[in-house]
Parts: C-alpha cells; structure tokens; sequence
C-alpha cells in the first residue's frame, strides 16, 4: 500500500505551485500592457501630434505666399479642417477656435501667425513629453522584467532543490540500503517514500529484489549441480586433466592428475598454478613443461607412488570468448606407457622374425640358382614345381621386406635423415633397379624426367626410395604383359613454393570407385572380383601402399591414387 502525503508537507506543496502560477500570471500581463502601448498608444499619439504640426505648417504656408489667392485659402480651409479633427493635447483646442476666428474676419498675417506658433509649441511639447514617457515606460519594464526574472529564477531554483531534495534523499537511502543487504535475501526494507510516484517506484524494486533473489538461487543450484556433474565427469576420465582460468587459477582438476601431482584437492583449486605448496618432482617438470606451447604433443617421464617412471603425452587446449580473449585453458595427461611397451615388443617380434626369416630365404634362394642352373637336365613335372617354389621364395622375401619397412614404421616417430637431395640423379637409380623385373614379365619401364636442371629437395634417400619400390613392385605386378609402366618426375609450380611431382603410371586392371579410399589402410588387398588376381600377387601383406603413405607425409608431400 502507497503512503499519501502527509497535509503540512502537501499545503506547502500547493503553496509552492501556487506562488508560481501567479508570478506567472503577473508576468504574463506587465509583459502583455507594455507590449500594448509600445505597439499602439504611444506611436498613434506621436502620430497625430505630427499632424497637427503639419497642419500648422501648411496654414502658415498658406498665408505666407498669396492670402488672397483662392488656391492659398483653399489649402488653409483643408489644414485648418483637419487641425479640428486632430485635437489631442490640452489648449490646443482654444488656439484652435482663435485661429478659426480670426481667419473667418480675415485677419492679417501678423495676427494668425503667432496663434500657429502656439499650436505648433503644444504639439512638439506633446512630443518630447510621450519620447520621455517611453522611455520611462520601457526602462520601468526593463527593470520589472529583470527583477521578475531573477525572482522566478530564485523560487524554481528553490523550488527545484526542495523537489529534488524530496526525490533524491529517500532514493539515496533506497540505493544504500540496496547496495548493503544480503544478498539472495527476498526480504528488501525501503526508506518511506514522500510521494505516491516514490513509492509505486519502490514496490517495484522489492518486486524486482524478490525476482533477483529467486533466480540467483535457482541458478545457484544449477550451478553446484553442473560442478558436481562435471566433476565426477573429470573423476571417471583416465587421462590426468587439469584446467586453468584466465589469470592462472585451478579450476578443476581429477583424482588422476592429484595422484601426479601427490597432493590433494585442497591445496590446488582456486591457487596459482605457478604457486602450489607441494615440493612434488612431478609438480616441478609439469609447472615447465606447462610453459611452453605444446603444439607437438610432447612426452614426459613422471614418478607415481610406486617409484616407476610413466611415459604421458601432454597436451594443450585453449578456450576463447567471443573477443578473442582467453578464459580457460585446459591440460590433457595422456599415459602411453603400455602402448610405448607394446609398440617395443611388436618391434622386437618382426625384427626377430624378419631375423630368422632372413637365413633359410637366402639358403633357399642360394638352391634355387644352382637347381636353376640344371633346370634343362631335369624333367617338366619338376620345372614346373621348381617355377613355383621360385614363386613361393619371392613372396617369402617380400614379405621379410616388408616386415623391415613395418619394424621402422611401427617406431613411435618415423625419424627421417634429411639431407639435400637432387632427384634428377636418384630417381632414376630407383627406377632402374626394377629393369630386371619389368623385362622378366616383358613390361616396357619408361623413365621420363621433365626437369634438365637439379630437382633439390630435402628428403631421407633410404626412405624415400621405400614409396618409390612399393609403387613400383605394385605397377610391375599388377600390369599385363608388353604393357608399359611410367615412371614419371616433373616440377609443379606455385606462387608460394615448388613441388617435386613423381606419377608412376600403369595400366593395371585397376581399383573401384568403392575402395579406393581404402587402399591406403593397413593389410587391405581388396578382392579377386574387384582386381582380378594376377602372378606373383599373392602373398603380400598389403603394407605397400600404408608404408609408402606414412612415409611421403612424414616428408611433408601427399600421395594421392588417380584413375582414368
């Protein structure tokens, strides 16, 4: 319910309204009658006493040149006409009738002459009398309107501050009382208002303050109940995770990374990262590998409780508003320990296999040349088995190969030995090693080179030559007979840098729409529906293609499969 004014406080309202309607009104009609008779009395009075000076002058005029001419007495008669209709100022209507007395008994000049001059001094004292009266009035006004002005001024100016007083001093109140209660409180006690304005006002603030505080609470608990998901969110992941907020603070971080860290959640969150009261290893190696950018993902060797290292991959992740500026910044701690370990048992098990391999392929090869030798003493049935057990050995051999090139492959980080390398003389080293084989199968091996300058690039020659074999063998044994194989370097040029080009063109049966994105995965051969089966390709791992793959993007270069 609003409180009315109190009747003393409201009587010297209405007074002060009052008080100022008046002054108003009074103002109006001082301003309203000196504008009048500026505009109407004194100068139709100036008028007329003109006038009569003028009809003066033409009496006198009349007289002066020829009295006894008609034309003299007729002006006479108009001025003196005029002058009876002109009469304004006390005495001159006696010199009036004198004037017309003594014109009408035709009296000289001398006589008439001082009656005008008579008439004439009236009216000019008239004049100088309404030029003084003027200039009173005005300078009276003047003075009325400035001390009006400067008393209106100075009731609104107080009337302005007692009305400001009222409204400001109760919202003043209002405001600290506001900015000092509790907040999430519904309750909200305001200062009593002065006026029903006020107080419709401050209803609606409480209304408002009631408002507040319901959905503070509500997105309170929303809150609690998000941290709490997210939490046990963080609790359940695997990898160590710690986040930070834009000036450095822990927000969150998980059982896994507290275990790290060998400390617990009360001496992390809400503490610089930079200053946490733990004298942990771990907190030392992460606090500077923390510093850095991160953008590679790199490893580092921590301690747990049971005083065994543990290989972690670290990762970075950075969250930006819509301005760009950072609020968060997330650490990931992957542990790569049993993948490094297993990583080094598969690598140990091909590099022995590949090992044992090795000896009986190169006794069996070693048999083979000598049984070749005398393959023209032994009969047909036993050639034949002989061709196939040659056949047998080469896919044994290829597949010791390509166990080799998976070994290296299989390392953690394919290291390259770059060095500045002129493809103009390698490639076609690489690419004659196969003449043998192409001119086996009758294969015509067409080497084109369209670069008569040094084709410098910075690549592993040991490795480089991989994709160039894998290609190759894959050409070689999947084209028919007397059909050519391309071998096939050039330059391609950009506006930011050059790029070396290697096509090896064949004109094998070819891979499907459907699998060519396929043919890249890892011991994929397709099927003998899709690419019909031909000598020699049985056998293979199906790791050419994936080898050749890792290793032309571990160069930066990109290997691509294009069909006609």
């Amino acid at each position: 319910m609003s409180t009315p004014l109190p009747p003393l406080r409201r009587k010297i309202f209405s007074g002060y309204v009052i008080l100022l309607v008046a002054m108003g009104l009074l103002g109006t009609l001082v301003l309203s009658t000196t504008v009048y008779m500026a505009t109407n009395l004194t100068p139709q009075a100036i008028h007329r006493n003109y006038d009569s000076i003028r009809a003066s002058h033409e009496m006198l005029k009349s007289v002066s040149l020829r009295p006894d001419s008609a034309e003299s007495k007729a002006l006479f008669e108009r001025a003196l006409q005029f002058q009876k209709t002109n009469i304004t100022e006390p005495g001159e209507e006696s010199v009036t009738a004198q004037i017309d007395d003594a014109w009408r008994h035709h009296a000289p000049k001398e006589t008439l002459a001082p009656l005008l001059d008579t008439l004439e001094t009236i009216n000019e004292k008239a004049l100088f009398q309404y030029s003084e009266d003027a200039y009173r009035i005005r300078r009276w006004t003047l003075t009325f309107v400035i001390l009006f002005f400067l008393l209106s001024l100075g009731c609104a100016i107080y009337f302005a501050d007692q009305t400001a007083a009222r409204i400001a001093l109760p919202l003043k109140l209002a405001a600290e009382r506001i900015r000092t209660h509790r907040r999430g409180s519904p309750q909200l006690k305001l200062p009593e208002a002065p006026s029903l304005e006020i107080q419709i006002l401050f209803d609606s603030l409480k209304y408002l303050w009631v408002k507040a505080a319901e959905h503070e609470q509500m997105n309170l608990a929303q809150i609690l109940r998000q941290s709490k998901e997210l939490e046990a969110l963080l609790g359940s992941v695997e990898d160590a995770v710690l986040v930070t907020d834009s000036e450095g603070r822990v927000t969150h971080v998980n059982p896994r990374m507290l275990s790290i860290l060998d400390t617990d959640r009360n001496t992390v969150i809400d503490l610089p990262w930079e200053d946490l009261s733990t004298g942990s290893e771990n907190y030392q190696l992460l606090r500077e590998l923390f510093r850095k950018s991160l953008d590679e993902s790199p490893t580092i060797s921590l301690k747990l409780h049971s005083q065994v290292n543990r290989q972690f991959a670290c990762r970075k992740r950075v969250a930006m508003d819509s301005r760009g500026a950072v609020f968060s910044t997330l650490y990931l701690l992957h542990d790569i320990t049993e993948i490094r370990e297993r990583t080094r048992l598969k690598a140990e098990f091909i590099d022995v296999l590949s090992h044992e391999l090795k000896t009986p392929i190169q006794s069996a090869g070693t048999a083979l040349e000598l049984l070749e030798a005398e393959k023209s003493a032994l009969g047909e049935r036993t050639s034949n088995l002989l061709s196939i057990i040659q056949e047998d050995v080469n896919r044994i051999r290829s597949v010791s190969d390509q166990l080799i090139q998976l070994k290296h492959l299989s390392a953690p980080e394919l290291k390259l030995s770059r060095k500045p390398l002129d493809l103009n003389a390698y490639f076609p080293t690489w690419v004659n090693a196969f003449s043998p084989i192409a001119e086996q199968k009758n294969i015509n091996l067409e080497l084109k080179l369209d670069s008569p300058s040094p084709v410098m690039v910075m690549a592993d020659p040991e490795k480089l030559s991989w994709v160039i074999s894998n290609l190759l063998s894959n050409a070689i044994r999947l084209t028919p007979e007397k059909s050519p194989v391309q071998a096939h370097l050039s330059v391609e040029e950009s506006p930011d840098k050059n790029f070396a080009l290697i096509r090896i063109k064949d004109e094998g049966p070819g891979v499907p729409w459907s699998l060519q994105s396929r043919i890249f995965d890892p011991y994929f051969q397709g099927s003998t529906q899709a690419a019909p089966v031909v000598e020699g390709n049985r056998g293979t791992l199906g790791l050419g293609l994936t080898i050749a793959r890792e290793v032309t993007e571990a160069h930066e270069g990109t290997l691509r499969y294009l069909s006609n």
